[in-house]
């Protein structure tokens, strides 16, 4: 029994249609993996912020540029990363 045009599309078209679960399921990865890129760089910048008020403030009123610095990106990172979390986005 020969196979007819109509057979061969609908082969040729099964074997070469990407699988929809699987193109969302990659959809899916790469949305998760720009989320968690820009909820890094939130923490960054509230990190960033508290190291230079860290120093700013340690140098001023302590003359210890240094270790305020650290403990106000600390800070500063653990504040974003709360602010994230309250917010429901991490």
């Amino acid at each position: 029994m020969p196979i007819t045009r109509e057979q061969t599309d609908a082969v040729a078209k099964a074997i070469m249609e990407p699988d929809l679960t699987t193109q969302q399921e990659i959809r899916n990865k790469r949305e998760r993996a720009a989320q968690r890129l820009a909820n890094g760089r939130r923490i960054a910048v509230f990190s960033l912020a508290g190291f230079a008020a860290g120093a700013l403030i340690g140098q001023l009123a302590f003359g210890y540029f240094v270790q305020a610095a650290l403990i106000g990106g600390i800070g500063g990172g653990l504040l974003g990363r709360w602010l994230l979390r309250r917010r429901g986005e991490q």
